[in-house]
């Protein structure tokens, strides 16, 4: 209840804002995941995203491909915050599971972003180190060895 009245006693100075249209938890991703160019089969694939930390589950075809998602329901993510600082609840990952662990291909950043309405496009290459990226400037950030971003319409 305390960080409702916060939010209330900002919204007049105008530090609430309501960001892009967004999922909940974590967007739609179809994707490939393979080591150097080589495809890796039937690996389990979990997408979790949102405040409960939903999760969906899904296993690589013969060529690495998979598709899973989206988590959550479309809506509009809120950002509060001060000095231009926000916050979204729209913290997501892709994990992969390899020799009986979970493995993370690609985690958003804490705090300010947006899990995307539209599809995401995965390249996960487990040969590739871990970096950091952004999906098409759209302020989704993260990093692991995924590289994403939307699919094409």
């Amino acid at each position: 209840m305390r960080w409702l009245a916060t939010v209330v006693a900002f919204l007049p100075a105008g530090c609430a804002s309501v960001g892009p249209p967004t999922w909940t938890g974590a967007p739609p991703v179809t994707g490939t995941l393979h080591h150097a160019g080589a495809p890796i089969a039937g690996t389990r694939v979990r997408l979790v995203g949102g405040l409960d930390a939903a999760t969906a589950e899904a296993v690589t075809d013969a060529e690495g491909r998979f598709s899973i998602g989206p988590l959550g329901k479309k809506g509009h993510a809120a950002h509060v915050g001060f000095s231009g600082i926000g916050e979204s609840v729209a913290r997501w990952k892709i994990e992969f599971q390899r020799e009986g662990r979970w493995l993370t291909g690609w985690e958003s950043s804490g705090g300010i972003g947006y899990a995307p309405r539209d599809t995401v496009e995965a390249d996960c290459d487990t040969a590739r180190p871990a970096s950091a990226s952004d999906i098409a400037g759209r302020g989704t950030d993260g990093a692991g060895f995924c590289r994403l971003a939307l699919a094409a319409h």
